[in-house]
């Protein structure tokens, strides 16, 4: 089962209101270091959950003890696709 995945995309607010009212749920700011991304939240049991993030940021492999770095380049290095 998936219950979470992370997307890019050109704009977060939009995706992330399709997708949620898809899933039968809501969208939210992603509260994190990461403005303008969103949250399509499901409501589901299992805690379904997919972010969606500004296509201008990736996720990179953190330093020391942070999981991971959101960087900026043009094309990014790295893609922020992940599923958990």
């Amino acid at each position: 089962m998936i219950h979470h995945v992370s997307i890019p995309a050109r704009d977060p607010v939009r995706v992330a209101a399709v997708l949620a009212e898809l899933m039968g749920g809501r969208d939210y700011p992603f509260l994190g270091p990461l403005p303008g991304a969103r949250m399509a939240v499901s409501g589901d049991p299992h805690g379904t959950m997919i972010e969606v993030y500004p296509d201008t940021v990736a996720m990179a492999p953190g330093e020391g003890e942070a999981p991971i770095a959101y960087v900026g380049a043009d094309p990014p290095p790295y893609a922020p696709f992940h599923v958990l």
